[in-house]
């Protein structure tokens, strides 16, 4: 087989700006237009050029958001509160407003699920063979369910966070809310013979405690067009020097930014170094914040998809950032960043901040790029911030930034193709029962 005719559900359409998003689109950027159909949820996010193989799925489908909806008296987050989300341990301190809208956003994610018959006669209609899915909550388990049920189909998992463990875990409406997410999941396995993971070490992981094999499918770049972009771009080596960082802000990781700026004037590098922030629209009232609290930090606004390329590789070093509080380490552990490839691609040096043991870190530690201190506050970040410093003049990359195994892991064509073939075996196999 070579392109399965695939069906995929999802809260937004692939190519929408998010992290998710974007590394769907960089999966199935080549996929025949005539045999990949999205049914989402929502398609709401400007600028986004629609495609014509993309249904968007009507509010019955979900009776409880109307409900949800009217407690909170405005639109319904899908699931970032305080920028945690519900798979994630809050140390407590909501305000009652976030309060409510955390019982919200959890009502709405357990609430039950209507597919419409004509949503199901379209599907029926474009004669998929598998269906493909990043879960992460309860609806959407229930709407890959309950598709797979109608049409007999086999469900394709692809996993990005460890949401699996952590969903709800904190005793959310008495344990309800577990139990739901543990039956749900068990649910959408009894149609699962593959599973897709974010990196290696969830697919270890992944496959000794749910007993299915798993391929590793994430984000990926095109290696030699980064090098191109490097090669003409080159670095400013200016002082002061940039210390650029592209992403979301969520998850804790604001407060790492701003403890990293701090941390820079307390050891007298506030000079030598700006940090500065690329974030999507979405956090840059955060990262304004940022900047006008902190003379060593500059908002440099949200870049397009075309933009990042230049944007990295012409900095002077990079900064990753992930949080070391335990309910956010606990989710994040096992995931590879949307960005990490793309740090890989430009190939500059990297300060990493985060738990050691968060795959993230591993890579760019693994690949020689990254120079790692768990946290800003570490006695480690002066020697660091000076190793970087010295990284940012030197001419060749390390051997591990093109080795072999980065390029396999992260390289455009070796990615999309493990996602074809991975798709193509779950279309040739029924259900499990």
């Amino acid at each position: 087989m070579s392109y399965p005719r695939v069906l995929h559900t999802g809260f937004e359409p692939i190519g929408t700006p998010t992290n998710s998003g974007l590394t769907l689109q960089s999966m199935f950027a080549d996929w025949p237009e005539d045999r990949l159909l999205q049914v989402c949820l929502r398609a709401d996010s400007s600028g986004i050029s629609h495609p014509r193989n993309l249904i968007v799925a009507p509010p019955s489908i979900a009776p409880l958001d109307g409900f949800a909806r009217w407690l909170l008296r405005s639109k319904v987050p899908s699931g970032a509160v305080d920028g945690m989300n519900n798979s994630v341990e809050r140390d407590g301190s909501l305000t009652p407003r976030q309060q409510l809208r955390v019982f919200a956003t959890a009502v709405n994610d357990l609430g039950p699920v209507h597919l419409p018959r004509d949503l199901v006669d379209k599907a029926r209609d474009f004669a998929p063979q598998v269906i493909h899915s990043l879960l992460g909550g309860v609806r959407a388990m229930k709407i890959a369910s309950e598709m797979a049920e109608r049409l007999d189909l086999p469900v394709v998992p692809h996993f990005m966070d460890d949401w699996v463990e952590n969903l709800f875990n904190q005793g959310q409406l008495g344990g309800y809310a577990r139990r739901t997410v543990e039956r749900e999941f068990e649910r959408v396995l009894s149609h699962s013979p593959i599973l897709l993971t974010i990196g290696d070490r969830m697919r270890a992981e992944f496959e000794d405690r749910l007993h299915r094999p798993a391929v590793v499918v994430g984000n990926s770049v095109d290696f030699s067009e980064f090098d191109r972009v490097r090669r003409e771009s080159g670095h400013r080596g200016t002082t002061p020097r940039t210390l650029r960082y592209v992403g979301g802000l969520h998850l804790g990781r604001d407060q790492v930014v701003r403890s990293l700026a701090r941390r820079l004037v307390e050891i007298n590098a506030g000079e030598n170094w700006m940090v500065e922030l690329n974030v999507p629209p979405a956090d840059a009232a955060l990262a304004e914040s940022l900047s006008s609290e902190n003379v060593n930090v500059h908002y440099g606004g949200s870049l397009r998809p075309d933009e990042v390329q230049h944007a990295l590789a012409s900095a002077d070093a990079l900064l990753f950032i992930e949080s070391t509080a335990p309910g956010v380490a606990r989710f994040t552990r096992l995931s590879v960043s949307t960005k990490v490839p793309q740090y890989l691609g430009a190939a500059r040096p990297v300060l990493v901040l985060g738990p050691a043991d968060q795959s993230s870190v591993q890579v760019l530690v693994g690949a020689g790029l990254g120079y790692h201190v768990e946290s800003p506050e570490g006695k480690e970040l002066p020697r660091a911030i000076t190793a970087l410093g010295a990284a940012t003049q030197a001419e060749d990359l390390p051997a591990g930034a093109r080795s072999d195994s980065v390029i396999s892991t992260f390289g455009l064509a070796s990615t999309r193709e493990r996602l074809r073939e991975a798709l193509a075996t779950a279309a040739e196999t029924r259900r499990l029962v």
